[in-house]
């Protein structure tokens, strides 16, 4: 077993705290090199995990089954991480079940893995993108987003762009079944700062602070109040010019508000929303944890994770691989419980059933389900609580 870091250690003391109260390619590296943390960034997947390192190198492991890991290879899971790319280049990542896609520092967007439903941005369907592909016009990206089949990007100029699967809506172009193999324009040009693509579904936030979500809503995750209906056309999604941050999980959704109150909707059957029960779905809005204190938020399959201004991280919800991090395999987590040591988080994700989060140490750390390797330990062993991935 590997030395525990600083970080390592207070986690191992501190574990089991109280609940909170309330087009081109880019050339692909030849061979794994060893991972060169310390980290800033990471991203969870359905099951592979992505992060940046301070040099601004991306590196990638887990599941590979369709090539989202970007070695070029398909089918064989990475145990632990893997240079994907140039080192040096990379700014963003985003990771979603079976596709990938990252931002450069000159702002060029690029994308790999599944594009059954031409997720990848390439004009083209079926065919596992092994390659990096560099998606739409070179130096015009600012944030990405990637969902289950569909993919979503924000320009320097604040327009936003979808692209992929589209059967409930997700794309936003007011359509339904037809795959959208070309990137389309969302909404007003100029007005887009912040998007997540969730399962069939995506949410932006605008410069003024008003919140859209649009697509499949079987579960109430559009936030209108209904279920059953894909929502084709932007609904505003709670009060005018309040939001800042947005996340969209299997068949949830979480937002973060100026006054940084944390909201959640939609499905509810392990938890996810926190508002300590099972009942599902949650139609209205529900605010979660204590009021003023939320920085960050990350919604998963099944659970979610979320920061505080004093850099505490929480978890609840489904929790059967430990992707809470309470120590346990019990499900769901119906209460928020804090993960590791108190005040040390800067940035946290969730997958489909695992979870990671970079410390102010610029330590990483990952736990839960690991079949697949996503934990990067370089096993397949489940990790009930924090592991330090180097």
């Amino acid at each position: 077993m590997k030395p525990l870091g600083r970080t390592a250690m207070r986690i191992s003391r501190i574990l089991g705290a109280n609940a909170l109260a309330i087009a081109g390619v880019l050339s692909v590296s030849t061979s794994a090199q060893a991972a060169s943390g310390p980290w800033v960034q990471v991203s969870a997947g359905g099951s592979h995990t992505c992060a940046i390192s301070v040099s601004s190198s991306l590196y990638c492991w887990g599941r590979n089954s369709f090539g989202q890991i970007g070695d070029g290879t398909i089918n064989t899971p990475r145990l632990s991480p893997y240079r994907v790319g140039a080192a040096g280049v990379w700014n963003s990542i985003t990771a979603d079940d079976y596709h990938t896609c990252g931002i450069t520092k000159a702002k060029n967007l690029y994308c790999w893995g599944r594009n059954n439903s031409g997720q990848v941005g390439d004009g083209t369907i079926n065919t596992p993108r092994l390659s990096l592909y560099r998606v739409g016009a070179a130096g015009v990206w600012n944030s990405i987003t990637a969902g289950e089949t569909h993919t979503c990007g924000i320009t320097t100029a604040k327009n936003l762009y979808c692209w992929g699967h589209n059967a409930d809506g997700q794309v936003g172009d007011g359509t339904i079944n037809t795959p959208r193999l070309s990137l389309y324009r969302v909404g007003a040009a100029g007005v887009w700062t912040t998007v997540a693509a969730g399962g069939s579904r995506t949410c932006g936030i605008t410069t003024a602070g008003n919140l859209y979500c649009w697509g499949l809503n079987n579960l109430g995750q559009v936030g209108d109040g209904t279920v059953n209906t894909p929502r084709l056309s932007l609904y505003r999604v709670g009060a005018a010019g309040v939001w800042t941050t947005i996340t969209a999980g299997g068949g949830h959704t979480c937002g973060i508000t100026r006054a940084k109150n944390l909201y959640c909707w939609g499905f509810n059957t392990e938890g996810q929303i926190g508002d300590g029960s099972t009942d599902s779905p949650r139609l209205s809005l529900y605010r979660v944890g204590a009021a003023g204190v939320w920085n960050s938020i990350a919604a998963g399959g099944g659970h979610t994770c979320g920061i505080t201004t004093a850099k505490n991280l929480y978890c609840w919800g489904y929790n059967a691989t430990g992707q809470s991090g309470d120590g346990s395999v019990n499900s769901p987590r119906l209460s928020l419980y804090r993960v590791g040591a108190a005040g040390i988080w800067s940035n946290a994700t969730v997958g489909g059933s695992h979870s990671c989060g970079v410390t102010t140490a610029e330590e990483l750390f990952c736990w839960g389900a690991n079949v697949n390797g996503q934990v990067g330990d370089g096993t397949t062993n489940t990790h009930v609580s924090p592991y330090r991935v180097d």
